[in-house]
């Protein structure tokens, strides 16, 4: 959902606030149909603010309706509503659909607006390492770490260590991955492979065993 919302031009109408406020109630409670739903009827009834579709973008998104998704984000950009966020959900919807050149020229968008769109510098990161940019893929990486360290964004980085052979590099992001979301055995198995790059096959046979466990934890919930 949208928070912290800046308005640019005439702020949203009171029957808009209305909806973003009941649909956002709807979504608190694990509604996302119901939400919806709200948001609908107000498009339906005339409202042509953008914050009510990017606001129903994002829960599309969320419900995997892309298409949907995609067409609400770009009706946001059209209305000049959050125009980088806009973007850099449309380019996400892309990327989820395989689109990578579509991903690519809306994440370039989104950050020509606003440099510091963190998802929008993570997921040009993983393109750019994807097509073997591997300097690129670090630059944005970085700047996505600086502006929101998350544990995505290092494994994302210890990938392009691991390819550049960058082995300690690579381990030390896998830890603090590991460390900022402790139920994920991903970090643990790529620390894993990389200890095994680096010849170290105790230290890889140990994280092997925490990531096994972490997986039967999850099976068992």
């Amino acid at each position: 959902m949208v928070s912290g919302v800046a308005f640019a031009g005439d702020p949203p109408s009171p029957k808009t606030l209305d909806a973003i406020r009941n649909s956002k109630v709807a979504a608190d409670s694990g509604d996302d149909a119901k939400a919806i739903a709200i948001l609908d009827v107000a498009i339906r009834d005339g409202s042509n603010d953008g914050i009510l579709f990017l606001t129903r973008g994002l829960l599309l998104q969320r419900n995997k309706q892309d298409d949907l998704a995609i067409a609400d984000f770009s009706r946001s950009i059209k209305l000049g509503f959050r125009p980088a966020l806009s973007y850099a959900s449309r380019g996400t919807c892309h990327l989820s659909g395989a689109d990578p050149k579509m991903a690519m020229d809306d994440f370039n968008s989104a950050l020509l607006i606003d440099p510091k769109q963190s998802i929008a510098h993570l997921l040009r990161g993983r393109l750019l390492y994807e097509s073997g940019r591997l300097s690129d893929a670090l630059r944005d990486l970085d700047l996505a770490i600086q502006l929101d360290p998350n544990a995505e964004s290092y494994i994302t980085r210890a990938l392009c260590y691991l390819k550049l052979k960058d082995y300690a590099a690579a381990c030390s992001d896998c830890s603090t991955a590991a460390a900022l979301d402790p139920t994920d055995p991903d970090p643990l198995w790529l620390r894993a492979a990389t200890h095994r790059k680096r010849g170290d096959e105790a230290a890889a046979i140990s994280d092997c065993m925490l990531a096994e466990r972490l997986e039967t934890i999850h099976l068992q919930r």
